[in-house]
């Protein structure tokens, strides 16, 4: 009798201990909580590299970029284009002028677009002023170019700083496009998607 006394008072010590133990609160949003950050510098200080996607804008048709968050509001960013009749190499720096889940910032950088392959006479070109602002005549009837292009820019970002979906952002920007070989300029604009991890 003795014996199961003892297994009685060792198995309710153990379950009870047990109960103290678990945390009924884990997964709850409690825990949601740690991974919030309360506005888009606050997870650009964690999160310091980005992956981004651009839909026309300085790197041509289409363009893929790493990002590098040097401090909260300070970013500088390279990548690759492509687009139609010419590919692209692009960097530029970015600063942020706000802090909340909407920042708009200002962009400034170089972009070299040159054609590759078969030379063939260039009829469009995505963007438009390609074609019809920076490529001479000759340019234009052999297909062969490369043009080295600054640019300023405004932009307006949204990030998400919390849940599953946490450091993806979209933005859209304008900019004004300068070919510094001839002096010609045009204004563009870009949509695009990043990724901070």
């Amino acid at each position: 009798m003795k014996i199961l006394v003892a297994a009685f008072i060792t198995l309710c010590a153990t379950s009870s201990l047990a109960q103290i133990l678990v945390d009924e609160g884990w997964g709850s949003s409690s825990r949601q909580s740690l991974n919030s950050f309360s506005g888009s510098e606050a997870l650009k200080a964690v999160k310091k590299i980005g992956i981004q996607t651009t839909l026309a804008g300085a790197t041509g048709l289409a363009g893929l970029n790493l990002d590098i968050n040097f401090t909260q509001d300070f970013a500088f960013s390279m990548g690759v284009g492509i687009s139609r009749g010419f590919q692209a190499f692009n960097a530029h720096i970015k600063r942020s002028l706000g802090s909340g889940n909407v920042a708009p910032y200002f962009v400034g950088g170089y972009s070299r677009w040159y054609s590759v392959g078969a030379e063939e006479r260039v009829e469009r070109t995505s963007p438009p002023l390609l074609a019809n602002k920076f490529l001479t005549a000759k340019e234009r009837a052999t297909g062969i170019f490369a043009k080295d292009i600054i640019y300023p820019g405004l932009g307006l970002q949204y990030l998400i700083t919390d849940g599953e979906m946490q450091g993806l952002g979209f933005f859209a920007e304008v900019m004004m496009l300068v070919d510094v070989n001839d002096l010609l300029a045009g204004g563009t604009g870009g949509i695009g998607s990043i990724y901070y991890f």
